[in-house]
């Protein structure tokens, strides 16, 4: 289901409150069944941003793939991680007794990442014109990682309407699934 332009709006202004902790963000997301689907529509629109990020971070021994399988490798590890999370989310929200809030928080979830995505490609961006000395581009991204995690965080904890713990728990669950994608992403590509 592609959302309208209309639709993209409101839910890009509902993911930047969300990104400023400001909880008012989930009222303007579509929370419905449909806006559950339209939510995936946002990995079309930071996908170029998220490819740029990619290259950026690419390391050596990955860059003497050939091109085309390098990026067939990431944009299959880009689909499965946008599919792995919420999937697991889907039974994770059951044993949680939230299955209820499940649709809702994946909705403000996918949409959180447009704003994430642009601030990890900003400090990415920052660190390769290396406008500032090593160790603060290093605190720069650590920060930026710190945050998007909080805000993850946030999400998970006022969108299933669950503990502080819980949603740290979550949010853990949530970096595990995304490193393991991302670990047999770059081994399928370290391995020419």
């Amino acid at each position: 289901m592609i959302p309208t332009s209309e639709q993209v709006i409101a839910a890009l202004i509902g993911a930047w409150r969300l990104f400023r902790f400001d909880g008012r963000g989930h009222a303007v997301l579509d929370r419905s069944i449909d806006g559950f689907w339209r939510s995936f529509f946002c990995a079309v629109l930071v996908a170029p941003f998220y490819a740029v990020l990619v290259g950026l971070r690419m390391e050596p021994a990955e860059l003497a793939n050939p091109l085309p399988r390098v990026v067939l490798v990431e944009a299959i590890a880009y689909v499965i991680a946008w599919v792995a999370f919420p999937l697991a989310m889907f039974y994770l929200s059951q044993w949680l007794d939230r299955a209820h809030h499940y649709v809702g928080y994946i909705v403000a979830y996918n949409w959180c990442a447009a704003p994430q995505v642009l601030l990890m490609l900003l400090v990415a961006i920052v660190r390769e014109l290396q406008l500032f000395p090593d160790p603060f581009q290093t605190g720069l991204q650590l920060g930026a990682t710190f945050y998007g995690w909080a805000v993850l965080w946030f999400v998970a904890h006022s969108a299933l309407a669950i503990t502080r713990g819980t949603a740290a728990l979550v949010v853990v669950i949530d970096l595990l699934v995304s490193l393991l994608v991302a670990v047999i992403a770059q081994s399928m590509l370290r391995t020419v």
